[in-house]
């Protein structure tokens, strides 16, 4: 028996303990400005796609029913 109980030392549970009684991690603000940011330009950009595509489809429809 000691012998298993020495090697549910080495596993992962022993990691994950010394994980946790360590201080927690340092925020980082520069990351999460650098997400915050590429969510909005992704945001921006699909509303004007969205926009750009909306009005292509206007003007094909006005070029349609203009042409018939």
């Amino acid at each position: 028996m000691p012998t298993a109980a020495l090697g549910a030392v080495h596993t992962d549970l022993a990691h994950r303990a010394r994980a946790l009684q360590e201080p927690p991690p340092t925020p980082r603000p520069v990351l999460a400005g650098v997400v915050a940011a590429l969510i909005l330009v992704t945001a921006t950009a699909a509303i004007d796609t969205s926009h750009a595509t909306e009005r292509r489809f206007e003007r094909a429809q006005a070029t349609f029913a203009h042409r018939r």
